[in-house]
C-alpha cells in the first residue's frame, strides 16, 4: 500500500496533481504487478497526504493502528449507482413509488442483488451490507435483518398489478403486440403447497414439482402481464384468463395476440376473434402436415427465405415461412414420430402372430388407438385379413412431411400486413424466449427458497424486473456498437467496468470522509453511452442527491 502522486494536464493547460492510495497485486498466471485505488486523496491538506504517506512506507504500514484506523473500509460503488440511475431512467423507480420509502428501498436491493450477485434473501442481506448501497441509502446495516425483506415483499405482493402497470404506463402506456409465452421453473424440494404441481417441464425435470410463469411483453420488451400458475396447467387452458386480464386494464383493438403452437385451439382462436382481437400463431406440426396435405403445397419449390401466402379464407390467411436452421431439427422430430408410429403397429403385428390377438375387431381397433395415439394416421395405415397383419407407409404422406421440414405455418387474421411482417411479427416472440433465459441463467431465478405462495409470486417478479433492467442495457449496448461478436464484449464485462469504482470510507482527525476511485476513461465512454453524468461517479455528495 502506497500513494500514487500523478500529473496530467487539464483542458486550460495547467498542470494539475492527483494523489492516490494503491495497493499492489498480482494476478494469477502474471508475471508484473498491477495496481488497485483504494481511494483518491487530492482534496485532503498537503500535511495530511504526506502524513499518510509516511505511515504507508512502514513496513507494517497494513497493521498499525494509526492505518487502520484511517482506512475504515472499502464498498462496491460503480454499478451500485450506475443500474440505480437507469432504473430511474426506465421508470422502475418511478413504479415503486406506491410502495412505502423503507420497503422500497429494500426492494431495490433486492432487485439490484439478483442483478449483481444473485443469492438467497438472507444472503442478499449480507451482500448489501457489504456494498455502498445502506451508504447511499442511509440505512443502518447493523439492523437489518432478512425479516425485514420479507416484510417489503409481502408489501408489494399486494400492489404488485399496480407496480406492473405505473412502469408500463409510465414507459409507452400502448401496445401493439401481445407478446406471449410460458415457462416453467422447478423446485428442489416440495414447493409451494398451492402452486407446485407435477407436469411438462421446460428444463428436462419432470420429476420436480414446479410452477408455470406466464410472460406477456410487448414490442418494446416491456413486461405488459405476468402470472405464476399451478404447474401442471395446459398451456392452451392459460389465453383465455390472459385476454380477459388484459381487457381489464387495456385498449386492445389495434392489439395482435402472438403466441406459438401451445395456444392454437378452436376455443382460443374463436375467443380471440369473438373478441375482436388479431392474432398471429403458429400452427402446430401436425396441422401444418395436414394443411400442406390438403391444398396439395409443395414447400420444395419455394424459397425458404421468403414468406409467402399459401391459402386464404374469409378473414384469415396462412403463411408459409422458412428457416434453413430449423431443417435438421424438424427432420429429427419427423424421424422420431415415424419411428414411434412404426414401432405402435409392429407391437400390433406381435400381439397377432403370437396369438394374444386374435378377433378381427379387437384387432381393428387396437391398431387405429396405436395410430392416433402416436400422431401417425397420416402417415401410416395397415390390413387384416385371415389373421395375417401388415403395415403400411403412405410414402407420398412421409415425403411430403420431409420437404416440410425446415418450414412452418403461421395462421393470421391480420390480412391487410404483408407475409414478411406477418413473419417479423411472429418471430419477435424471441424476446419472451430471451426473456425465460436469461431469468434462468443471468439472474438466476432457480433455486426458489420460498415455500409461501406470495413470496414465490413476489420473488419471480423482482426477478422479472431485475431481468428487464439487464434486457434494456443490453439493447443500448448493442444499438451503440459495443456489444456485438466483433468486439468481444459481454454483460459481465460491461459490470467489470464499474466494479473498478469503489467508494471509500476514511476517519481523518475525527472526521469521517467518503472518497470514490478515480473515474476510468473505460467508465466515461460507456456513461456517454447512457447520457448519464459523470459527477455521480466521482462526487459522493452528488451521488447521494441521485438517489
Amino acid at each position: 500500500m502506497f500513494i500514487k502522486k500523478s500529473w496530467r494536464i487539464n483542458q486550460n493547460g495547467r498542470k494539475s496533481i492527483s494523489y492516490q492510495i494503491v495497493e499492489s497485486y498480482r494476478k494469477r498466471g502474471k508475471k508484473y504487478a498491477t495496481h488497485k485505488v483504494l481511494a483518491t486523496i487530492t482534496s485532503l491538506p498537503g500535511p495530511l497526504i504526506e502524513k499518510i504517506g509516511i505511515l504507508l512506507k512502514s513496513p507494517t504500514a497494513k497493521v498499525i493502528p494509526e492505518i487502520k484506523d484511517f482506512f475504515k473500509n472499502s464498498f462496491v460503488f460503480g454499478p451500485i449507482v450506475f443500474l440505480y440511475f437507469f432504473m430511474k431512467k426506465i421508470k422502475i423507480i418511478e413504479g415503486l413509488k406506491i410502495i412505502p420509502v423503507k420497503s422500497r428501498i429494500l426492494l431495490l436491493g433486492m432487485i439490484l442483488n439478483r442483478i449483481l450477485e444473485p443469492r438467497s434473501k438472507l444472503g442478499s442481506v449480507s451482500w448489501v451490507k457489504k456494498t455502498s448501497f445502506p451508504v447511499l441509502f442511509g440505512i443502518d446495516k447493523n439492523k437489518l435483518v432478512v425479516n425485514q425483506v420479507y416484510k417489503a415483499m409481502d408489501i408489494l405482493y399486494k400492489k404488485m398489478d399496480s407496480v406492473l402497470d405505473s412502469f408500463f404506463q409510465n414507459n409507452k402506456g400502448e401496445t401493439v403486440l401481445l407478446l406471449y409465452d410460458i415457462t416453467s421453473v422447478f423446485f428442489e424440494g416440495a414447493g409451494p403447497e398451492g402452486l407446485a404441481r407435477y407436469g411438462y417441464s421446460r428444463d428436462g425435470r419432470a420429476d420436480n414439482p414446479q410452477v408455470l410463469i406466464c410472460l406477456c411483453l410487448n414490442e418494446e420488451k416491456l413486461p405488459i402481464y405476468f402470472d405464476i400458475l399451478e404447474g401442471n396447467m395446459q398451456d392452451k387452458k392459460t389465453v383465455i384468463p390472459l385476454i380477459e386480464k388484459l381487457r381489464e386494464k387495456f385498449s386492445l383493438t389495434q392489439s395482435i395476440f402472438v403466441g406459438d403452437r401451445g395456444m392454437v385451439t378452436v376455443e382460443n382462436l374463436k375467443f380471440l376473434e369473438k373478441e375482436g382481437l388479431d392474432y398471429i400463431v403458429a400452427l402446430t406440426h401436425n396441422q401444418a402436415r395436414k394443411l400442406i396435405m390438403e391444398k396439395d403445397v409443395q414447400p420444395e419449390l419455394f424459397d425458404k427465405e421468403i414468406p409467402l401466402t399459401i391459402y386464404t379464407e374469409e378473414k384469415k390467411k396462412y403463411v408459409l415461412c422458412g428457416s434453413r436452421y430449423r431443417k435438421e431439427h424438424d427432420r429429427l422430430l419427423l424421424s422420431h414420430l415415424l419411428e414411434k408410429g412404426k414401432k405402435a403397429l409392429e407391437d400390433v403385428a406381435r400381439m397377432v402372430e403370437t396369438g394374444r390377438l386374435k378377433e378381427p375387431t379387437k384387432v381393428i381397433r387396437r391398431a387405429q388407438k396405436k395410430l392416433t395415439e402416436s400422431g401417425c394416421e397420416n402417415f401410416y395405415d395397415f390390413t387384416y385379413k385371415d389373421g395375417d397383419f401388415q403395415i403400411i407407409e403412405k410414402t407420398s404422406f412421409i415425403q411430403k412431411a420431409q420437404a416440410l421440414c425446415g418450414y412452418y405455418i403461421l395462421q393470421t387474421t391480420k390480412v391487410d400486413l404483408v407475409d414478411k411482417e406477418v413473419e417479423t411479427h411472429y418471430k419477435q416472440l424471441k424476446f419472451v424466449e430471451d426473456a425465460f433465459r436469461q431469468l434462468k441463467d443471468l439472474v438466476e431465478i432457480r433455486p426458489i427458497f420460498h415455500w409461501k405462495d406470495r413470496r414465490v409470486k413476489t420473488h419471480i417478479f423482482l426477478c422479472i424486473l431485475a431481468q428487464t433492467v439487464v434486457n434494456k442495457i443490453k439493447d443500448r449496448l448493442k444499438e451503440t456498437g459495443w456489444l456485438n461478436e466483433e468486439t468481444g464484449n459481454s454483460f459481465s464485462h460491461f459490470l467489470d467496468i464499474f466494479y473498478q469504482s469503489n467508494l471509500g470510507i476514511f476517519e481523518i482527525e475525527g472526521v469521517e470522509t467518503k472518497i470514490i476511485t478515480r473515474i476510468t476513461q473505460e467508465q466515461k465512454e460507456l456513461l456517454k453511452l447512457f447520457n448519464m453524468e459523470q459527477r455521480y461517479f466521482t462526487n459522493f455528495t452528488d451521488a447521494k442527491k441521485l438517489v
